[in-house]
């Protein structure tokens, strides 16, 4: 297939080059700067120099495929920010593949569900149908995934298009400019506290995997709608920051924390935030400990079993991938 791809100098973008070229499909990738266009052709792609918000960009478009993974990641931000970036580019997206019939794979994210992602019944237990949940007010983030799937359902429903939302949970490996980066960077001290005993499902998944998702869905363009991939093979909070120590050639030490203390601590440092932070996008901080501690709630029973999506690398090789990337 010929395939035209945003965000290819990001995290699952970056991955997902080597991936479908390694399938067969050629690449046209979309890039901002000299530096991208380096990049995009060193993991095998064209570069296309253009910018997401460019209509005419869209219309042009003949291609089979188009993988939009171009995306603002969580940070401290405007809803405007958002909102542009995150949702206006959706729509110009789906309004290409409802035009020519491609196939549309937008990667979205398990933000969409709100707080039912933090408040799960276990492992498991939030499928594809699962309920969205309120989201809190300058969750910019979650309410630009949101709005961007409703943008797409409601432009490619009644159209040739053949859409797929990927939905993955918290996503690391190398070139990420966001989660990684800090992880590594904790190990190199030697002492790490773990949420609780540090024995949960951590809900991570590698970058490397979720393109292995996106090639699924190439390879299986009958399978429409959205899907979690949240569950890559499945690695202990413990191990994670063992193996990212290990790939960073770190020795770390981990030691258990009560589980109220971790969360007291989380909770004063969100009121910090939202205080200092006010009309802004936040971040994490108050949610990390829950995340930390808790197990993997999201189901990828739907992606394995329609896209046939079998992920390529387990969870502990790809953590010292990880860590050995930014070390290096």
């Amino acid at each position: 297939m010929k395939v035209f791809l945003t965000g290819g100098t990001g995290l699952v973008g970056s991955h997902a080059i080597p991936k479908l070229t390694a399938y067969g499909h050629s690449v046209d990738a979309l890039v901002r700067s000299k530096q991208g266009v380096r990049l995009v052709q060193s993991l095998g792609a064209n570069p296309v120099e253009g910018d997401l918000q460019d209509s005419d960009l869209w219309q042009g478009l003949t291609h089979d495929a188009i993988v939009h993974s171009a995306a603002v990641l969580p940070k401290r931000g405007t809803w405007d920010e958002f909102e542009s970036v995150n949702v206006h580019p959706t729509r110009l997206a789906a309004e290409a593949a409802a035009r020519s019939g491609a196939r549309l794979v937008h990667i979205s994210s398990v933000a969409v569900y709100g707080t039912a992602g933090y408040a799960g019944e276990g492992s498991g237990s939030i499928t594809e149908d699962t309920p969205f949940e309120q989201l809190h007010r300058f969750d910019h983030y979650g309410r630009s995934k949101r709005a961007a799937e409703k943008v797409l359902w409601d432009t490619v429903n009644g159209s040739p298009a053949r859409a797929a939302a990927l939905r993955p949970c918290v996503v690391y490996g190398e070139r990420d400019r966001l989660f990684s980066p800090k992880m590594v960077g904790v190990t190199r001290y030697g002492v790490w506290p773990l949420a609780g005993n540090g024995g949960n499902t951590l809900t991570v998944i590698y970058a490397g995997n979720v393109a292995d998702a996106i090639c699924s869905c190439l390879e299986h363009p009958e399978a429409t709608g959205a899907f979690n991939v949240t569950n890559d093979g499945g690695i202990t909070q413990k191990e994670f920051f063992s193996q990212l120590a290990r790939g960073a050639g770190h020795d770390l030490k981990c030691f258990p924390m009560p589980q109220p203390i971790v969360l007291g601590i989380a909770a004063l440092a969100h009121g910090y935030k939202t205080m200092t932070s006010f009309g802004r996008y936040g971040g994490f901080v108050g949610r990390a400990a829950r995340w930390l501690s808790r197990e993997n709630p999201y189901s990828s029973a739907k992606a394995i079993e329609q896209l046939r999506w079998t992920p390529k690398v387990a969870p502990p090789e790809a953590a010292v991938r990880t860590g050995k990337w930014y070390a290096q």
